[in-house]
């Protein structure tokens, strides 16, 4: 079985650039390199890097879920055709978020 991430939504501490799940447990955290001592860096870039990708997990369900419901209006379906299709940029796009 396939390990499953840590549910959403996540969250995102500003001042550490740190990556939290719902219960405020750490995933993760963003640094940009480390001191002579060993101490990690956090730059301003670090800290947006940290809310971007917070931002694109928590939505990340929610817009494949639309890119197969307009792709399913548009092409009449959508069963069979995500593995049928494969120059048909929907699919090209659905594939690559879902890992496949």
């Amino acid at each position: 079985m396939k390990p499953q991430h840590t549910p959403t939504p996540w969250n995102y501490d500003s001042t550490w650039a740190l990556i939290m799940g719902p219960k405020g447990e750490e995933i993760g955290a963003i640094h940009a390199g480390s001191t002579k001592d060993g101490a990690r860096v956090r730059t301003l870039e670090a800290k947006a890097n940290a809310e971007f990708i917070v931002r694109a997990v928590n939505a990340h369900d929610d817009l494949v879920a639309l890119l197969k419901e307009l792709h399913g209006v548009l092409d009449g379906g959508i069963e069979g055709h995500l593995e049928h299709r494969p120059n048909c940029r929907f699919c090209i796009t659905i594939r690559k978020a879902e890992g496949r």
